[in-house]
């Protein structure tokens, strides 16, 4: 074969090997719909079953949210939250004619500073470059990055905001996401400053109106369910897994009360990796064995009963594959939805019975989008300092059923 090194053979392939010194094999499988395949650990070249989507971004073209600028007459509010400034649009979308990475559908972008701004040096909210190999797996190759600024002395809950997402060609019941996520070495864990916490959102699934805005929520949009995971660090309570799940009807069930959400650890949802991880369902009963280490005490993560800290789990520039399994409930109030999640192979939150479509919901919802990044309230930073800090994603595959042997 051209090009492929006599020592070299397809079949003993390895990830680290692809990701390392090739790009990627473009899926030619219907079921692919456009996304390359970001590892085959089947040892033999097969697709596996449920795969609709993969991208390890090697093979994509550099591409940055700020791409298009002025190119629909886009208005930003900037930093001095007084005079708008013209810039790349903050909602972009295929469908309207946008210049978007290969399979990807919508990507919004809302930064404080950037070069398609007129800021110079400073990045795109969200970007896809060769440029950032430091910031993908191995250290080469490509990686969707997304960053976030501190806006601390200005009015915004939410100052910055990226995310791109994925539509679905065929709405589906369930969805397992798979994917490795890093955070900045200069990532400030703690922010005092921020209304809600210094909530930074990572990941999202979400079940969109036919037609509608993914990025339109709350009980006048386009969006429900949905669940979100969310980054946040307490003083007190120490590094979290921060959950937020959203119901249909929307207009009056957005909160998930009827009915409520139950059989949880806590019920903020805000779960930590000390008793929560272990009882999954909040009844007194350690039921879960996890062995995660802990990387700067090299024991089980919280297993000596102290607050679990952000360098413990993400520091040293350390990966973590994710893992989210969701099964949309049979029909309206039935609790038999489901929320499934791992770290690194290692369950960390179960529930089976989630009523994503409550008691008034018309019936009949499936999921149609996955979404990478999402806006943060970040203000431990003076807006003067221009703090820019990010979280970079790799490897991404969805499924549409839970692949075999995950329990």
């Amino acid at each position: 074969m051209p090009g492929i090194p006599a020592n070299i053979t397809i079949a003993g392939r390895t990830p680290a090997t692809i990701k390392g010194n090739f790009p990627p094999l473009i899926n030619t499988l219907a079921s692919a719909r456009n996304g390359f395949r970001a590892e085959d650990n089947s040892g033999g070249g097969v697709d596996p079953v449920g795969l609709i989507f993969s991208d390890n971004f090697d093979n994509q073209p550099d591409w940055t949210s700020g791409l298009e600028v002025n190119d629909r007459g886009g208005l930003h509010p900037v930093v001095t939250q007084d005079r708008p400034l013209d810039g790349a649009d903050i909602q972009q979308m295929r469908k309207d004619g946008y210049t978007l990475p290969n399979g990807w559908d919508a990507a919004r972008q809302f930064p404080l500073w950037a070069e398609s701004y007129g800021n110079t040096g400073f990045p795109e909210n969200v970007e896809i470059l060769a440029a950032n190999a430091d910031k993908a797996r191995g250290g080469t190759g490509k990686s969707l990055v997304v960053y976030r600024q501190s806006a601390g002395g200005l009015t915004y809950q939410f100052p910055s905001d990226g995310q791109l997402d994925k539509e679905l060609e065929t709405p589906t019941d369930e969805v397992f996401v798979s994917f490795n996520i890093r955070f900045s070495d200069n990532w400030t864990p703690i922010d005092t400053v921020a209304t809600v916490g210094g909530a930074t959102k990572l990941f999202r699934v979400s079940s969109i109106d036919a037609g509608g805005d993914p990025f339109s929520a709350f009980s006048g949009g386009d969006s429900s369910a949905i669940f979100v995971w969310t980054y946040k660090h307490s003083e007190n309570t120490g590094l979290r897994n921060d959950y937020t799940f959203r119901a249909d009807p929307q207009e009056t069930n957005y909160s998930m009360n009827n009915p409520p959400l139950s059989n949880v650890p806590t019920s903020s949802n805000s779960i930590n990796y000390v008793g929560h991880i272990r009882d999954l369902d909040g009844d007194g009963i350690d039921d879960n064995t996890v062995t995660l280490l802990s990387l700067t005490k090299g024991t089980p993560v919280g297993s000596d009963g102290q607050t679990v800290l952000h360098d413990e789990i993400w520091g040293n520039g350390t990966w973590r594959k994710m893992q989210f399994y969701l099964k949309m409930n049979s029909a309206p109030g039935a609790l038999d939805g489901q929320l499934r999640v791992w770290m690194d192979d290692q369950l960390i939150f179960k529930n089976v019975t989630v009523p994503w479509q409550g008691n008034d919901a018309p019936g009949g919802l499936k999921w149609t989008h996955v979404g990478f990044g999402g806006n943060a309230s970040f203000k431990a930073y003076d807006v003067s300092e221009q703090r820019t800090e990010w979280r970079a994603y790799d490897d991404i595959e969805i499924f549409d059923r839970l692949p075999e042997g995950k329990v």
